[in-house]
C-alpha cells in the first residue's frame, strides 16, 4: 500500500506541478487582459502539456525499472510467485490510474469551460 501512495504522490507531483500550473494560469489572465491571443494560449496548453507528457516518460522508466529490481530481490529471497498478490497489485495499479485520469479529466474540462465562457 505504502508502495501505491508513493506511486500516486510522484504522479501527482508531475501531473500537478506547481510551475506549470502557474504558467498556464498567468497564460489565462494574460488572454483575459488582451496580452495574448487565443491561439496563443492553445499553443501554450499544448507546450504545457507536452512538458507533463515528458516528465511522465521521464518517471515511468525509472519507476518501473526499481519496481522490477525490487520484485526480483523478494521472488529470489521468497523463492515463490503469489498470484493472487500480483493480481491485487494490478488491481491497485489500475485504481491509482483511473484516478491520475480522472484528475487529469477534471482540470482539463475545468480549463475548457473557463475558455468557453471566455469566448461567449
Amino acid at each position: 500500500m505504502e508502495k501505491e501512495n508513493n506511486l500516486e504522490e510522484m504522479l501527482e507531483k508531475i501531473v500537478f506541478d506547481k510551475d506549470n500550473l502557474v504558467m498556464l494560469k498567468t497564460a489565462i489572465n494574460k488572454v483575459n487582459t488582451g496580452e495574448i491571443s487565443l491561439k496563443e494560449l492553445r499553443q501554450q496548453i499544448i507546450e504545457l502539456r507536452a512538458r507533463l507528457l515528458d516528465g511522465l516518460i521521464k518517471f515511468l522508466p525509472f519507476y518501473l525499472k526499481q519496481a522490477t529490481t525490487k520484485k526480483s530481490l523478494g521472488e529470489f529471497s521468497q523463492n515463490k510467485t503469489n498470484t493472487s498478490q500480483i493480481q491485487q497489485e494490478l488491481h491497485e495499479r489500475n485504481e491509482l490510474l483511473e484516478k491520475v485520469g480522472s484528475r487529469i479529466n477534471r482540470v482539463y474540462e475545468t480549463l475548457k469551460d473557463k475558455l468557453e465562457r471566455q469566448n461567449l
